[in-house]
């Protein structure tokens, strides 16, 4: 993020680029490699291919949260110090010519992203949600929904019942940290 900011990355163009299926394994070791959020389960991730390697991925997944909502998008990544020049909506857009979602919510963390760039494929702001938390444990992050406390017992190696999701998580060497709100975006047929 910072090298793109310096305008320091490598640029390409989406136009140079195919568009292929990703499978889970690959998915995830990108993710893994060049998101600082790591790999989110996805059902289906689209990849741009320069040059046969893969330099950008989008995924989405049937969203079961919200009946108002048919896809969410999961998340978006370039290879590190890597622009793809339009590649964001190249994939957008195939997803869209491909899958025919009706909708599409996606929830953009407000400390990375001002969500400018939605608006450019073609989403529109909603509205910001309050501040919300996760948890830290080496160095790598993890959703609060993988912690649930109804999940604890199976998940931590010392829990104890009597003591809140948080204290749990804090015995366990992970730590919660806040983060600035989502933006919420969604694009309508």
């Amino acid at each position: 993020m910072i090298s793109n900011k310096l305008l320091l990355n490598n640029k390409i163009n989406a136009d140079q680029c195919s568009i292929r299926k990703i499978n889970d394994k690959l998915s995830k070791s990108f993710y893994d490699k060049n998101n600082i959020r790591s790999y989110i389960n996805s059902e289906i991730n689209l990849g741009l291919i320069y040059k046969n390697e893969l330099i950008s991925i989008i995924s989405f997944s049937k969203y079961k949260y919200n009946k108002k909502y048919e896809y969410k998008l999961n998340s978006y990544c370039d290879k590190l110090f890597t622009s793809v020049i339009n590649g964001t909506n190249k994939l957008f857009q195939y997803f869209i010519d491909n899958y025919k979602p009706n909708n599409i919510v996606y929830y953009v963390n407000f400390k990375y992203s001002n969500g400018k760039l939605l608006e450019k494929i073609g989403m529109k702001y909603i509205k910001r949600t309050n501040p919300n938390y996760f948890y830290v444990k080496n160095n790598k992050f993890y959703s609060k929904s993988k912690f649930k406390k109804s999940k604890l017992s199976k998940l931590l190696e010392n829990f104890d019942n009597n003591l809140t999701e948080s204290q749990n998580m804090f015995n366990n060497n992970y730590r919660r940290m806040w983060d600035c709100g989502n933006l919420i975006y969604e694009w309508r047929k």
